[in-house]
């Protein structure tokens, strides 16, 4: 070789190995790998092998790092290399939007697509992997200028049909593996030692045989609830309206199957029904009791309601019973994400024992809440069930939050990887699709669409749960000002967003749309309360006050189109109806209770310049005031009307509607100047409990009483409305004790 060819060559940038593809029991016993997870071959050895990928190498430090080392000899040269590619991937990498991901994904499919070269694809691919990679390592701690870093561990998944498995950082495998590494090499194996660890691993899987037949003897045989699940489900018509009106619903805000593979497993179910698994098994029932919600006949809503229970209570068994181990998966997640949905929609409610902080830590377990891209082994399909599987759990968890009323938000934005679902038909993801199609933009509507229009207020939620359940005494104006406004606009953006870019899908999208609204103002209205509460006292918080009584009402106008007992209801008046928690609506009591003060306080505010104690003040102010609250004191009406309708379908709403009631009386006392309305009230009380007993015995869904009266009525009560209206000494200051917020320092006490 020439001097000018030895010179052109050194000059040349010298090619990185191509980071390995194949699985790291296929590299070790030197045979072919299909890159599946698992790989064939791992599943046909003869041991029983665990098919693990391992994470692309780090990229060597670039010459500017060197360059730098040798201005400061005392440091490694890995401290500034590492030091300063954090420091660039927080700026450069730590703002990624979902739109950026988007437009990258779009760019990779056409460059694969222009026929590029498979070597140019593959360092574009590795290149990815890297900064993704780098950006889950440094996106919490930013490497100070001097301080020194060590690369951080790359996570490691087990990822089988039988269980999915997240290797943290903290695990034990990674020493392990450094303890003979250097011994043992697999290229210079001999070949008698390659025999000997074929012959290990039969032996291997013998003693998991023989334990797994110990184990079996050992485990305690407990009786199924509901032994036989198929026996259960209802007619063929029947199942087909349940799941079709659980698909259509509740699926596009709560992604958690593969719609295509759920109506091919589903089919293949009615031919083969013993054939199913019993993880299908589960799925099924938990989709049929979100059904029922939706079903067009509400004759039929008792019987459905049983067997819902029944489904609800079957998967309760099946993931903490017995078989706990084996649900330790994606199918467990699913289960578990139904799971939570159905007790809402059944009006079973939330259970601290299966609650979202266990679905979380499910999820963690299982590496959910990091981007699917930091493991290339998994396939398309499975990264994008992942990312779905993930926003609908953050989804819960803050929606949990909420309704606990108490417990703070137990994740934040720096516990997991910023990563998306795509914006895909599910036809255009199939388990064996090898590469992801282009995503489409956010304006073209798919079965993601709804999901990504809710991940995007997500954050923004997450800060405004934070604030509602902090247990500081002393909460900040400006910051609940802030979120406030956020979510106002995230509301504005939401209805534009529908009208705008998804007209022809109006009638597919109504529901969505309203239960999105809901969900944010409610969070508006909870930020606000607390300071409305002291608007009497302060007057410098009249404007959370306003917006609580704004919000109030948007979320009690979804109630005019329900229509009892009509039959003929739309699919938000269904989900108000039979739901419990936030998934009610406008018959929540936080509306009902906001609204209820709100037009009290007004009263009282107009009669406080009166001559005479009780008596309207009847200026032009007062007129107004007047026909603010007419619009209010209609919605509670109707509600209240409708509230015993629900009663008389048989569904448990009692304290709403005598509460509610008694709130009416209160509100047509001080409009009349009534001064003492206790008298009234205690009437009202009577009246409201006897059209309960009625409406329950008359109803065509409750044959007969479930027991006495007294029984009915003396039920528990939530906190802070514990009574007993078969007490002769009943105490209304207790019974209204949720108006004034528990004490006597609230806004405006009721007159009792």
């Amino acid at each position: 070789m020439t001097a000018r060819n030895r010179t052109t060559s050194s000059s040349l940038p010298r090619k990185r190995r191509r980071p390995a593809k194949s699985c790291e029991q296929c590299r070790e016993r030197k045979v072919r790998c299909d890159l599946q997870l698992p790989c064939r071959a791992c599943r046909h050895a003869r041991g029983n092998l665990t098919c693990t990928y391992r994470e692309s190498p780090r990229p060597r430090p670039s010459q500017t790092d060197a360059r730098a080392v040798s201005r400061s000899p005392d440091i490694p040269a890995s401290t500034f290399a590492e030091g300063d590619q954090s420091q660039q991937q927080s700026r450069g990498l730590g703002s990624i939007s979902f739109t950026q991901l988007e437009q990258d994904d779009v760019v990779n499919t056409r460059t694969g697509a222009s026929g590029s070269s498979l070597q140019h694809l593959e360092d574009r691919l590795c290149k990815a992997e890297q900064q993704l990679s780098e950006l889950s390592r440094t996106r919490q701690f930013c490497a100070v200028s001097g301080d020194l870093t060590i690369p951080g561990i790359m996570p490691r998944l087990r990822n089988t049909a039988e269980k999915t498995k997240l290797f943290g950082p903290s695990h034990w495998m990674y020493t392990a593996e450094k303890i003979a590494s250097d011994q043992i090499d697999s290229q210079n194996m001999d070949i008698s030692i390659v025999d000997m660890k074929a012959d290990l691993a039969d032996m291997v899987k013998e003693c998991r045989n023989l334990r797994k037949a110990a184990k079996s003897q050992r485990k305690l045989q407990l009786n199924d609830p509901v032994p036989d699940l198929l026996s259960t489900f209802p007619e063929r018509h029947v199942c087909d309206e349940l799941a079709s009106a659980y698909i259509r619903t509740f699926e596009k805000m709560y992604r958690v199957v593969h719609i295509p593979s759920f109506w091919k497993e589903y089919y293949q179910f009615w031919e083969a029904p013993h054939a199913s698994s019993t993880s299908f098994l589960i799925k099924l029932g938990l989709i049929f009791s979100i059904g029922t919600t939706f079903y067009p006949i509400l004759g039929e809503s008792e019987r459905l309601r049983h067997l819902a229970q029944t489904w609800i209570y079957a998967a309760q068994w099946w993931l903490v019973g017995p078989s706990e181990k084996s649900t330790r998966n994606l199918d467990g997640i699913q289960v578990f994400c139904l799971l939570l949905v159905s007790r809402k929609t059944n009006t079973i409610g939330s259970s601290p024992w299966l609650s979202t902080g266990s679905l979380l830590r499910m999820a963690m377990t299982m590496g959910l809440h990091r981007d699917p891209r930091v493991f290339p082994g998994l396939a398309p399909f499975q990264a994008e069930m992942r990312s779905r599987l993930w926003t609908t759990i953050l989804e819960l968890v803050v929606h949990g939050s909420i309704d606990s009323s108490s417990m703070p938000l137990m994740i934040s934005p720096q516990d997991f990887d910023n990563h998306v679902p795509h914006n895909i038909n599910d036809a255009d993801l199939w388990p064996a699709t090898q590469e992801f199609s282009t995503p489409k933009p956010l304006k073209q509507f798919t079965e993601s669409s709804i999901q990504l229009l809710m991940r995007q207020s997500l954050p923004i939620r997450m800060e405004a749960a934070k604030l509602i359940n902090s247990s500081n005494l002393e909460q900040s104006y400006n910051a609940v000002l802030q979120i406030a406004t956020d979510l106002q606009k995230a509301c504005r953006d939401l209805a534009t967003y529908f009208q705008l870019h998804w007209p022809q899908y109006s009638g597919e999208t109504d529901l969505h749309r309203k239960f999105l609204d809901m969900q944010i103002r409610r969070y508006i209205l909870l930020l606000h309360r607390p300071y409305m509460l002291q608007a009497q006292h302060n007057p410098r918080f009249y404007l959370s006050r306003k917006i609580c009584g704004e919000s109030a009402m948007i979320i009690a106008s979804y109630a005019e189109s329900l229509q009892l007992p009509s039959q003929n209801l739309d699919d938000l008046s269904r989900l108000m109806v039979m739901s419990t928690g936030p998934f009610c609506g406008a018959l929540h009591l936080d509306i009902i209770t906001v609204l209820g003060l709100e037009v009290t306080s007004q009263l009282k505010e107009t009669a406080t310049g009166s001559s005479e104690p009780g008596q309207l003040t009847m200026d032009p102010l007062a007129e107004m005031s007047k026909a603010q609250r007419e619009p209010m004191i209609r919605i509670l009406e109707h509600i209240n009307d409708q509230m015993l309708q629900v009663v008389a379908l048989g569904i448990a709403r009692f304290k709403r509607y005598i509460f509610l009631s008694v709130v009416l009386c209160q509100i047509r006392a001080l409009e009349s100047g009534t001064r003492d309305i206790r008298p009234l009230m205690i009437k009202a009380v009577q009246e409201s409990v006897k059209n309960c007993y009625m409406a329950v015995q008359s109803s065509q869904s409750v044959s007969t009483p479930q027991g006495p009266i007294e029984t009915l009525i003396c039920t528990e009560s939530p906190p802070g409305l514990d009574f007993n209206l078969m007490d002769p000494n009943l105490d209304f200051s207790a019974f209204f004790a949720h108006f004034s917020g528990g004490g006597g320092d609230g806004m405006y006490e009721m007159t009792l």
